[in-house]
């Protein structure tokens, strides 16, 4: 059992509980603990055992960290404070005090730089110019865009000049500024990997990214009550809810920032303001960060609100923290008088720039540096999150309060970035299944109503992840025993409730809420038609190949195409040995061609349009047999 399910099975023997370890082996031994191996209950020795109140030292031995088995305090010894949000949401007290500083509010760095705070995860911000005004940052739709241009048009109705792309999160607003179709041909600059990592997230794993995104910035989440989301970590909130709709007004870049491996630095000057332009990896390898020497304003999506979210919940490459920390060498090195984020509110003042910057940098490497230390040991990462605790002071910072993720899940991602999964135990090689692994213990303690029983007095004495492990034993076995739903439904919402971090909240309570049948958690996720119109035309034949099924592409040798009549490109799909092998270009013979120009695939492929539909209306011609074509189309999971 993973540790995100609940307590480790190195952890299982700390518990109180299996100080009913006893009455465990008593039952696989044939011995007197009461309840039967069929799961016909009763009351007694083993489940009591496992349900015993524990002390506070005990707590702190059972878990990572402590407040998720009812501690008062975290891994680092920072007090746990509840409170009660605006729209009723019982939360964290440290995470409802820092949604105040996400208002919606525009703020002032210098005569020239300004920027809006609080209309989005990110900021927008404004740099006046000779003539116009260059944006960094559009927002994450056109309605929240106008919410950031109508806070700048305070200040100037200058025309927009330019905009600037710090990375490729938060772009979905610049038609607003630009028009559609750019077609005044403002400069839109990126860095030059800008598209290609963009893409990644609509490739093959679009399907998992998604919806692990979703639960992570608690977008299933209500609006209202004690589950209601309270803020987004690094912002106020994802998805604005303020705004009626949101429309995705992405247009692709045009001037591009060579890479740190070709230019270290690329000046530009902008409607008469000096650019330097620094290509640094941030949570996304196409980042960069911006000097303004003229006003000595740093500009960056490096250093956040809170502690950086050096692994994400909902999946992405490794972060690698010492490119982090060096980045931020970097910007210490200018000594600037102000640090303008693409979340939060600007470092006013150089000694607080250089004083919050230092430490932020500095917590970064000391999680870098003593998982490296430990796991030179020998130690494998359970072993490592007990064992490195960075020092409460340091989590006190502007920017370094644990309220976005984890130290553990950091400390967890640092491991398999550099070892990848395998821990030291040969156990894990070949671990036996969880459904076995369950059926056994629940087997040894009497049945699942003893499980239940236990988990629910777990959850009575705020042993929330022991109530959630115990209740995933019996889920493992029957996803739809109702009692163990509800324990570890319960479970999870304390969870959510008590952790400093805003992605765990949501994960939590997304997850209590589907086992409660309140929310569905999405498995396939529609692609966004804009951002498949800059992809590599061959994205939408990956999509078509991980979703094949190879029971039905057994002994199926047959090959799909592709053509894009407005560009002249074909892309091929050919079938064979269970798997689809994407060639870039036609082949002779497929067994079927499909010809259409691009933007009508990318309707296809974003939902909007059936391919039914558009053979029907002449938008596609089918060369081949449509009998072939209904075959080929009954292999993949991912329907055309």
């Amino acid at each position: 059992m993973s540790n995100e399910q609940g307590i480790s099975r190195r952890n299982l023997v700390k518990m109180g509980g299996i100080g009913a370890i006893g009455a465990l082996g008593a039952l696989a031994l044939g011995g007197c603990a009461t309840g039967s191996a069929s799961g016909a209950g009763g009351a007694g020795g083993g489940a009591d055992a496992l349900a015993a109140p524990l002390s506070d030292e005990e707590r702190l031995a059972s878990i990572s960290d402590p407040i998720y088995m009812g501690g008062k305090t975290n891994a680092s010894g920072q007090a746990l404070e509840m409170g009660t949000g605006k729209q009723g949401q019982i939360a964290n007290q440290a995470m409802i005090d820092k949604r105040e500083e996400y208002n919606s509010q525009l703020h002032k760095v210098t005569d020239r730089v300004y920027c809006a705070v609080g209309n989005g995860l990110a900021n927008s911000t404004m740099i006046i110019g000779d003539t116009g005004i260059i944006i960094v940052d559009t927002n994450e739709s056109m309605e929240a865009a106008r919410l950031d241009l109508d806070l700048f048009r305070t200040v100037t109705d200058k025309p927009v000049a330019a905009v600037i792309y710090s990375h490729d999160h938060y772009v979905n607003g610049t038609k607003l500024y630009v028009g559609d179709g750019n077609p005044q041909n403002l400069p839109i600059i990126a860095h030059e990997n800008f598209v290609s990592v963009m893409n990644s997230t609509l490739a093959e794993t679009n399907d998992t990214y998604v919806p692990r995104a979703l639960m992570m910035f608690g977008s299933l989440l209500p609006t209202e009550g004690e589950d209601a989301t309270v803020m987004g970590g690094i912002g106020a909130y994802y998805k604005n809810p303020n705004v009626k709709s949101a429309t995705a007004g992405f247009i692709a870049p045009s001037t591009l920032i060579p890479s740190v491996e070709k230019a270290a630095m690329t000046p530009l000057t902008i409607d008469g303001v000096d650019f330097e332009f620094y290509p640094m990896e941030s949570d996304s390898p196409a980042n960069i960060n911006v000097y303004l020497p003229g006003e000595n304003v740093a500009i960056s999506n490096t250093v956040w609100p809170c502690f950086f979210n050096m692994y994400t919940l909902r999946g992405a490459i490794y972060r690698d923290p010492t490119v982090l920390y060096e980045s931020i060498d970097t910007m210490l090195a200018w000594k600037p008088v102000a640090h303008v984020g693409a979340h939060g509110v600007p470092i006013m003042g150089a000694e607080a720039v250089q004083k919050e910057l230092t430490l932020y940098r500095d917590c970064i490497q000391f999680v870098y540096d003593q998982t490296v230390r430990h796991m030179n040991k020998g130690m494998d990462p359970d072993a490592i999150v007990e064992a490195v605790k960075i020092p409460a002071f340091m989590l006190e910072g502007m920017c370094t309060k644990p309220l976005y993720g984890e130290v553990e899940h950091y400390i967890r991602g640092v491991y398999r970035g550099i070892v990848g999964w395998f821990g030291t135990d040969p156990l894990d090689l070949h671990p036996v299944s969880r459904k076995f692994e369950s059926g056994k213990i629940v087997e040894a303690m009497g049945g699942a109503e003893n499980v239940v029983r236990a988990a629910e007095a777990a959850l009575e004495d705020d042993q929330f992840a022991w109530a959630a492990t115990l209740a995933t034993y019996v889920l493992n076995l029957d996803a739809e025993n109702a009692g163990a739903k509800a324990a570890k439904a319960q479970a999870f919402r304390k969870m959510g409730q008590v952790t400093f971090a805003s992605n765990t909240r949501h994960y939590y309570l997304t997850n209590a809420l589907a086992l409660e049948g309140k929310v569905t958690i999405p498995t396939s996720i529609p692609l966004n038609a804009s951002k498949l119109g800059v992809a590599k035309r061959s994205l939408s034949l990956d999509l078509l190949r991980v979703s094949l099924d190879p029971e039905k592409a057994l002994d199926v040798e047959k090959s799909l195409a592709f053509t894009f009549t407005d560009e002249g490109i074909t892309e091929t799909l050919s079938i064979h040995n269970c798997v689809g092998q994407v060639i870039d270009g036609a082949i002779d013979n497929p067994t079927v061609e499909l010809k259409m120009t691009y933007p009508v695939m990318c309707e296809i492929m974003s939902g909007k349009t059936k391919l039914d539909d558009a053979i029907a209306a002449g938008s596609v011609e089918v060369v081949g047999s449509a009998d072939e074509l209904a075959a080929l189309r009954e292999l993949f999971e991912r329907k055309l």
